[in-house]
């Protein structure tokens, strides 16, 4: 399958939301076959609809008790689902169409998907669709724009809509100490848990310097560590390391470096960038081979793990969980909504 159209974009991810919950739209109220029996024990039947009903609340069980941000996440995203799913409900009443049938229709009275719109797709996206023949990513192409254009009159629908959230995020309490940058007044405060040789943390240091340019005294970053060893064998001696150059007050060039440089991060590899960074090389060694900050990483990944942080980046907003690499935008939406509910002149909500 080509790359470009198995990517898991958000367009697509809003339809797929909507098709998930829209099997049961429009149903009726009427009476179902008798559900199968599955199982017996000590001759009394277990149902299909039992079974089903129990997976549910299992899952569910196991999903909340990670934690009260991963309830969150889950009850955020599930709300996200009802209200996409009743603003369809709302906009088909009369109509004898379930939700799939629907949309279909409302797709196709826009025109639906065009061979021009397929071949405009092709050409922009070729290079990256392998420089497959179009003729073989055609129907592929084609169901992909009619996922963005379904995507669209859901989004419509929804904006529309008077919707109010009430679903509050929780707030982690955990100390922000450690690196930083920005204004000790600043009003949101942004701890984040990261491993040096994480790809996706790679991936979103520049986003974190976006924010921070967009926000120069309304936001500080605090910088912890949570080395993942099982994956990252490495990670633990840069974390180390990049606090012995925290200590000759070069963290952040050091910082750099370690996410501008990806590799073994073998000792060697760890004492270059630490001349690059400007590091008295001596006095760095020493550090190093004390391991003088070794109980201080293993604080940080305990403090993570109390949090029930287990993955990097995760960040912290104010004490709201931001987990994994994100856009840019992500972060503006939650710091903004800080921002309006915190005074100018107060300081930062520290969790």
């Amino acid at each position: 399958m080509p790359q470009a159209i198995a990517l898991p974009l958000r367009s697509v991810a809003l339809l797929l939301a909507l098709c998930g919950g829209c099997s049961h739209l429009g149903a009726g109220s009427g009476a179902r076959d008798e559900s199968p029996v599955v199982a017996e024990l000590n001759g009394e039947p277990i149902t299909q609809a039992e079974l089903d009903a129990w997976i549910q609340r299992d899952l569910f069980e196991r999903e909340s008790s990670r934690g009260p941000s991963k309830l969150y996440e889950l009850r955020s995203a599930g709300l996200d689902r009802m209200l996409t799913e009743r603003v369809v409900d709302a906009a088909r009443a009369g109509s004898e169409l379930d939700g799939d049938a629907w949309l279909k229709q409302k797709l196709a009275e826009e025109g639906g998907v065009t061979s021009d719109e397929v071949a405009s797709f092709y050409q922009k996206n070729k290079e990256r669709l392998g420089g497959a023949p179009l003729e073989q990513v055609a129907g592929q192409i084609s169901r992909y724009l009619e996922a963005e254009k379904g995507a669209r009159i859901v989004a419509q629908l929804r904006e529309q809509a008077e919707i109010r959230i009430h679903l509050v995020a929780p707030r982690l309490q955990v100390a922000a100490t450690g690196p930083s940058k920005g204004p000790d007044s600043a009003r949101v405060t942004i701890i984040e848990f990261s491993d040096f040789q994480c790809p996706f943390c790679r991936r979103e240091a520049p986003v974190v310097n976006e924010v921070l340019g967009k926000y120069p005294s309304d936001v500080r970053l605090v910088y912890r560590h949570l080395p993942l060893t099982n994956i990252h064998p490495r990670a633990q001696a840069a974390a180390e390391a990049s606090l012995c150059a925290h200590e000759q007050g070069r963290f952040w060039e050091y910082h750099d470096r370690l996410f501008d440089a990806p590799g073994k991060f073998t000792d060697a590899d760890l004492s270059r960038m630490a001349g690059e960074a400007g590091l008295d090389a001596r006095r760095y060694a020493g550090c190093v081979e004390e391991r003088r900050y070794r109980a201080a990483v293993d604080e940080d990944a305990k403090a993570a793990e109390a949090a029930g942080i287990t993955g990097t980046p995760a960040f912290l907003i104010n004490g709201i969980l931001l987990s994994g690499a994100q856009p840019a935008s992500a972060f503006f939406k939650l710091i903004d909504r800080e921002l309006a509910a915190a005074p100018a002149s107060g300081a930062a909500a520290q969790p």
